[in-house]
This record gives C-alpha cells, sequence and structure tokens, in this order.
C-alpha cells in the first residue's frame, strides 16, 4: 500500500511519541504542510517566526522525562524559512540540546546541484551545506526510498553519545512521492564500541583520601538523564556540590550539600568552594569561561581533578587542567559507578562541609533586609522575591542574556521539583517567550512562569500570539530596565558614557507593555514600586493564564559581587582570579576564607608584593 512520503514521515513522528510540531507553513513545503494537517496524532502549534519555531522545538525537548518526548521537532519551508531556524539550532548545538528539523526545499529538477550559479529553485537555498557544522547529522532526501533510513540516521545521532540537534531537508517533488511503507529500506545502527574500562573502586578511594572533596555538576547530568543518581550519590556520600546555570535545579537551593553556582557571575560561596577544595570532580560540565572567569588552568588550582565528559573532544581540549583524570564516559553511568563503588557510608569530610555551609550563609548575594521598603524595585529584590513566590514543582523558562538575566541566575533560590534552563553557550536575545511555549507544551500544558527582559522579548515578541492562540498556563514576568541595560552599562564604563541604542536616550524605543499585552489579549499587570512587592507577585500569580506581568525595575544597577579585571594604581589591568571577587574583600578578609595560598593577583590588586 502506497501513501505520499509526508504523510509516512508525519505518521513515524507520531510513533516516537511527539504530540507537536512547530511549524510556520510555506510553499516549498506544502506537502509536508498538509500531511502534518492530516496526522491526528500530531498537533501542529503555529509559531509567527521561524527562529521562535526552533526555540520552541529546543525547550520541548528539554523537558523530556520518562513516558515522555525526548526531543522536539520543527518543521519550516525552504529558503528565508531555513535561514531564520539557524540560529536555535546553533544554541542546540552548543547545549547538546537533542531536536530535528524538517526544511522544505525547491523540487530536485530545480535545485543547484553544484552548478556555479547563486540560486535556480524558487526560494532555493542550498541549507545543508549551512547548517552541517551545527549538526550532528544533516541531509538532503534526494530519492522518496531513502526516507525511513535517512531519518533513523537522524534520530540515531541525534541521541547518541553527546546529543544534539540534526536536520533533513526534504525536495518539493520528493514529499509528495508515493512510496511503500513495507518497502523502505531501514538504517543499520553501527556496532558500538565496548565501552571503556573504568576503575571505580581506585576513583572512590581517591574521593575517600580527599579532605576537601567538591562535586560540579553541568547540563550533561541532565541530559544523561541522571539528576536521580546525582542526588543519591551526593546524599549518601555527604559530597558537598555546584553547579553550572543550566543544572542549577538538580538540587534545591536550600539543601545544605547545595553550595551554589560557580563563575563569572556567582555567588562568593561557590567560588570559594572550588579555589579551596582538594578533588574536584567535574561531571557534564564542559568548563566554558563564564564558569572558569576565562582561566581554566587556575580553576581549582590547589586540586587534584576528575573531568567526565561524554564528547572525547571536549576531554582532549583540556590539557591546561593540571592532575587532571580525564573520563571519556556518560555522566550517568560514572555516577552509578562511583556510587556503586563508594558504598553507602557517608564522606569523613564533617569539617568541610561545615566550611561549606558557613561559606554559603555568611556570604549570601543580599544579606536579609537590605531591600528598600518602597520606591522602585531593584533587580535583585525582584528575584528574592519571585524565588519565594514560584511555588515547588514549577518549570521556569527564562530568557538568555543581559544583566536582568545574570541577576535571575546568580540569585534565584530554586525549590525541589522546579527546573530552569537557558541556551547558556549562544545567550541569544528573544529566546524565553518561544522557550516557555514550547516547554508548556512538552510538560503537558502544567501551569509554569516565564522570565524574561524587555529588550530581549522584542526579538520574538510577535510570539504573544502563539502564547494567546495556545491559550498556555503561562505567567510571563517581564523584567523592564528601560532597554539594554548590560550593553548601557559597559558603555558608561567603557566609552565615557556614549550610549549608543540602548535605551530610550540613544535611539531604542521599546512598547509599552500594557497596551502591548491588551493587543494581544492577554491580561496584564504593572508593578513599579517595592512596596509590598511579594503582595503583588503573589497576586500576578493568580491572573488567568496566559498573562504577562511588567516589572518596572531600576534602569541603571551594576550586579555584585562578580570576577573582574582591577585597574592598578600605577595603571594597566590585573584579572582577578575565581575567589577574589569585586568588591573586593579585605586583604584580611580574604585570607580568613582561604585555606589554600592566596594568588600573587590578589596582593597585587590591592597594592602589595607580588
Amino acid at each position: 500500500m502506497t501513501q505520499r512520503l509526508a504523510d509516512w514521515l508525519m505518521s513515524r513522528l507520531a510513533d516516537e511519541g511527539i504530540g507537536h510540531v512547530f511549524v510556520l507553513p510555506g510553499g516549498g513545503a506544502m506537502h509536508l504542510n498538509d500531511a502534518l494537517a492530516c496526522q491526528p496524532r500530531l498537533q501542529a502549534v503555529a509559531c509567527q517566526h521561524e527562529q521562535a519555531c526552533g526555540i520552541a522545538a529546543e525547550a520541548y525537548g528539554r523537558t523530556g522525562r520518562p513516558g515522555a518526548p525526548t526531543f522536539g521537532v520543527a518543521m519550516v519551508t525552504t529558503g528565508p524559512g531555513a535561514t531564520n531556524i539557524v540560529t536555535p539550532v546553533a544554541g542546540a548545538w552548543i547545549d547538546s540540546v537533542p531536536m530535528l528539523v524538517i526544511s522544505g526545499q525547491a523540487k530536485r529538477a530545480d535545485r543547484l546541484r553544484g552548478r556555479p550559479l547563486r540560486q535556480t529553485g524558487v526560494q532555493e537555498v542550498d541549507i545543508v551545506p549551512l547548517v552541517r557544522p551545527i549538526t550532528k547529522f544533516a541531509a538532503v532526501v534526494e530519492e522518496p526510498a531513502d526516507i525511513r533510513a535517512l531519518l533513523e540516521e537522524a534520530l540515531h545521532h541525534m541521541r547518541s553519545g553527546r546529543p544534539g540537534p540534526v536536520w533533513l531537508d526534504v525536495p518539493l517533488d520528493v514529499q509528495a512521492a508515493p512510496v511503500d511503507a513495507a518497502a523502505l529500506r531501514p538504517w543499520q545502527a553501527p556496532v558500538r564500541p565496548a565501552p571503556s574500562t573504568v576503575d571505580f573502586a581506585a576513583l572512590a578511594r581517591q574521593l575517600r583520601q580527599a579532605q576537601r572533596p567538591l562535586l560540579l555538576a553541568g547540563h550533561g547530568v541532565r541530559l544523561s538523564g541522571a539528576a536521580d543518581a546525582l542526588q543519591a550519590l551526593a546524599h549518601e556520600a555527604g559530597l558537598p556540590c555546584v553547579f553550572t546555570w543550566n543544572a542549577l535545579d538538580l538540587l534545591p537551593h536550600e539543601d545544605p550539600l547545595n553550595i551554589g553556582r560557580p563563575g563569572v557571575v556567582a555567588t562568593r560561596a561557590a567560588n570559594f568552594a572550588v579555589q579551596n577544595c582538594d578533588l574536584l570532580i567535574c561531571v557534564g560540565a564542559r568548563l566554558d569561561p563564564v564558569v572558569t572567569a576565562y582561566n581554566r588552568a587556575e580553576f581549582g588550582r590547589h586540586a587534584q581533578k576528575i573531568v567526565v565528559d561524554i564528547d572525547a573532544h571536549e576531554l582532549d581540549d583540556k590539557t591546561d587542567l593540571p592532575e587532571a583524570t580525564r573520563l571519556a564516559l556518560d555522566a550517568g553511568d560514572f555516577l552509578q559507578g562511583l556510587r556503586g563503588a563508594l558504598g553507602p557510608a557517608p564522606l569523613a569530610v564533617d569539617a568541610w562541609r561545615a566550611r561549606c555551609l558557613r561559606w554559603k550563609l555568611d556570604h549570601p548575594l543580599h544579606p536579609q533586609g537590605s531591600f528598600a521598603d518602597a520606591g522602585p524595585i531593584s533587580h535583585a529584590h525582584f528575584v528574592d522575591a519571585l524565588s519565594e513566590a514560584t511555588p515547588a514543582d514549577t518549570l521556569v523558562a527564562t530568557g538568555s542574556s543581559g544583566l536582568a538575566v545574570e541577576f535571575l541566575y546568580a540569585g534565584f533560590r530554586n525549590k525541589p521539583g522546579q527546573r530552569l534552563f537557558l541556551t547558556s553557550g549562544l545567550g541569544s536575545m528573544g529566546y524565553g517567550l518561544p522557550a516557555a511555549i514550547g516547554a508548556c507544551l512538552g510538560q503537558g500544558r502544567s501551569p509554569m512562569i516565564a522570565v524574561e527582559s524587555d529588550g530581549s522579548l522584542q526579538l520574538n515578541v510577535q510570539e504573544l500570539a502563539t502564547l494567546a492562540t495556545q491559550a498556555l498556563p503561562i505567567c510571563l514576568f517581564v523584567m523592564n530596565n528601560g532597554g539594554y541595560a548590560s550593553i548601557r552599562n559597559t558603555q558608561r564604563n567603557y566609552f565615557q558614557g556614549r550610549y549608543l541604542a540602548s535605551g530610550p536616550d540613544s535611539g531604542l524605543r521599546l512598547p509599552d507593555l500594557a497596551a502591548l499585552a491588551r493587543t494581544y489579549g492577554l491580561p496584564c499587570v504593572t508593578i513599579a514600586d517595592s512596596h509590598a512587592l511579594a503582595a503583588a507577585l503573589s497576586g500576578a500569580m493568580a491572573l488567568p493564564r496566559p498573562c504577562l506581568v511588567d516589572v518596572q525595575l531600576v534602569p541603571d544597577e551594576t550586579l555584585q559581587p562578580k570576577c573582574a579585571a582591577i585597574p592598578l594604581a600605577e595603571g594597566g589591568m590585573v584579572s582577578m582570579p575565581l575567589e577574589d571577587m569585586s568588591p573586593l574583600l579585605s586583604l584580611e578578609a580574604l585570607e580568613a576564607e582561604m585555606l589554600t595560598p592566596l594568588s600573587p593577583r590578589s596582593r597585587q590588586a590591592r597594592g602589595g608584593p607580588c
């Protein structure tokens, strides 16, 4: 029995457990679009821009859990439809998020096929060579009979090893071609090599011999489905932990073993823990510059290190880590293996655990009572109040760049069962709203909140229409600081206040959010004063959803503490080590916190001898 190839493809996606496809239709994908409309097991989610399709599909896959989809699908047309989705594909590539992009293409007879021309087919762009560097697999379906093999190969690469995005480009005539499902040849998966042998007993001995061990968990733990394994290991061993931003929800903030999130934008406690530990176990974290303060060689500089990453290329890039054991291994396999070898007895590191917890208690991001009772709302005050107001077991989709996001990830105190995520590697503006749409659908339309900044919102503001059309139970908080506060800070600090396109006084005009919400028929409330902020947030949470909450913040603030370069009296700058954040503590206070020798740069920045 024959059927249209496009119909077979949609049926096959439904068989994978995918319930939604994020789509912006176009003539170059017309048979794919029609097949989606004809497939009762799939719901088309019509987005207003292809970039939003890709972001929503990426976030949809991030919410995967046992019994739920583990990847999202975006479908676009040829030419500009395909080029518009490249940004979220790049984000998924960097953050190792599985997703499938299906693009329409000009029919085979009209395609360039290597000729030295720029275009022959209608809206033709040869997209596959453009996206190969940022996908795990990308191919044109040249022959209808190859569709099953190509789809199965794409899905295999998408899921195996280090996950990532894949892409199938389907010419118009191939979409419409008849295929016999029974005759389609399958793809033969290669035989997987035997996993390398790891001496977990030796690693367990090394951990038990350490006096100040610390575990750094990254997004790879979540991708491997090992959240429960990490929690079990940490609690059974009594092992203090720190987390990257995309992994911050692996332990609740109030858990005494959660010491925080290290890096340039961080709490002092997390950075003190990293720089004072004698054994640093890094699992599923690629140790990017924001985490290591642009100096990986001195990250945990007095510690032995065990670095676990499923991607051997990432390990090969870490030769600048002294005294490091590098293991190419799945995060879940490592955590389970180490837990089994370690046994149930906790580590004998009571003094170290107490020291880590004291750092956490003594160096909160903002001490109690530091917020004004009335007047303009500071970013930190809003984040603190939002942490209190957000219930446990809530999904929180966020924006990915700018001062507002830095305040959010530095200060949000996550509760049990909460999930937070962003596209941390790419940090693209416009991520928060479409990510919330995809995540909400991926978790079965459960009520959730989204946090975005006013500047970033404008890059995908059209998706307010998608939010309203889908009637999703999302409360969208907009951190409104009047434009691009982070860029304004840079222009003020480095360019003598020569402002350009960063706020209303420098050519950037942003719309009134309440008026915008009315345009899309969304309930909206504006919060502009810190008086009774907690009550105002509770009231906003009770609005009919979807809704928009305009939180008007102090327009020009600086986030502290933060790793920075400090100007010297004799001229020049010195980049501070991870533990020595701005504003600098006194030399005596810093020495009291450090169990390891100070960096010479800490003395140099305070005018002392190196």
